[in-house]
């Protein structure tokens, strides 16, 4: 009798450990980690002295659903989000766009002597840059969206001009595709915002 009772249980237990040892032996997919291109970079040494306009990019300000390394999806105006859990940014929203930011102000200041820095990283900014993110996602095979608002402050932290920037790009076939789609978003934000701050530089300078 207990030899039995011994290989009852022993058959009860064997799917759980079966089960179980399945479970562990399987792997768990490693995630793939995107960052948004930028073009050409512009080398900015710590030590550069801008001659001409000095912009300090900063702070980036974005909603909260885009707080996170999951890559947001979403498809037209559509208010449901989707997260990529396997496919995740190698770095904050707000570094990257303050990364690519930079770089494409400098190239379009360059030739007058400007150049832009992360905010903090330079205490003697001719203007300071603010701009808060409205929405920034798409989704593989339809569009990216980019909707911003900014703000440019004087070195006595007056407001000097206000405005918003909202355009959209067709995001390309996969996600690769659409995370460079949202390097090119940010850049031409940035060359937006060159314009701008260029046809400010006889009051800034």
């Amino acid at each position: 009798m207990r030899t039995y009772r011994i290989r009852f249980i022993i058959k009860a237990l064997l799917p759980v450990l079966l089960f179980m040892m399945s479970g562990c032996m399987t792997r768990s997919s490693i995630p793939s980690y995107y960052m948004m291109p930028t073009e050409d970079p512009v080398l900015q040494p710590e030590n550069r002295t801008a001659t001409g306009l000095l912009v300090s990019v900063g702070p980036i300000m974005i909603p909260d659903y885009l707080k996170t390394r999951s890559i947001a999806m979403r498809s037209g105006a559509e208010s449901s989000i989707a997260y990529e859990s396997d496919h995740l940014w190698s770095e904050s929203m707000e570094s990257g766009i303050t990364r690519i930011l930079c770089n494409t102000l400098s190239a379009s200041l360059c030739k007058s002597g400007g150049m832009a820095v992360p905010m903090q990283s330079r205490g003697d900014a001719t203007v300071r840059l603010s701009i808060s993110i409205l929405r920034f996602d798409g989704i593989p095979g339809g569009d990216t969206v980019l909707d911003a608002t900014w703000t440019l402050y004087g070195k006595m932290h007056e407001t000097i001009a206000t405005g918003r920037f909202c355009q959209s790009m067709p995001s390309g076939k996969d996600l690769e595709s659409m995370v460079r789609t949202h390097g090119a978003l940010t850049a031409q934000l940035g060359y937006t915002l060159a314009q701008k701050i260029l046809g400010q530089s006889g009051s800034l300078l």
